[in-house]
């Protein structure tokens, strides 16, 4: 019988700051799975640092940037549904016949062909 008390195991290694700066890159990205993601991390960081977007300390960089694409994906996960459930709520306006794309200065009518 195993005594109760704090469980054995590892501490985890990322943690909910870790998962702050990988939604925010993603995000920025324009949301790629995971594979895409981890390819972009080490030049988007470092582009996100030099123009002011993101702090890294040097713990969360050492933990970011090896980080898997499995890993990544995970970590996002619920991002990623959030991000699809209000995209489906507010949906394209575009059937399979075209439809009205809404902007700033109105409406506009987009033709489809196929």
């Amino acid at each position: 019988m195993r005594p109760l008390g704090p469980s054995r195991g590892r501490r985890p290694l990322y943690t909910a700051e870790v998962s702050k700066y990988l939604v925010k890159a993603w995000a920025i990205l324009d949301c790629p799975r995971g594979k895409r993601l981890v390819a972009a991390m080490p030049h988007t960081s470092e582009v996100l640092e030099r123009f002011g977007e993101m702090r890294l300390k040097e713990e969360m960089r050492k933990r970011l940037l090896p980080a898997s694409a499995t890993t990544c994906d995970r970590l996002l996960s619920s991002e990623r549904r959030k991000f699809h459930r209000e995209r489906n709520v507010m949906g394209s306006g575009l059937g399979a016949g075209g439809g009205k794309v809404h902007d700033a200065g109105g409406a506009v009518e987009v033709r489809m062909w196929g």
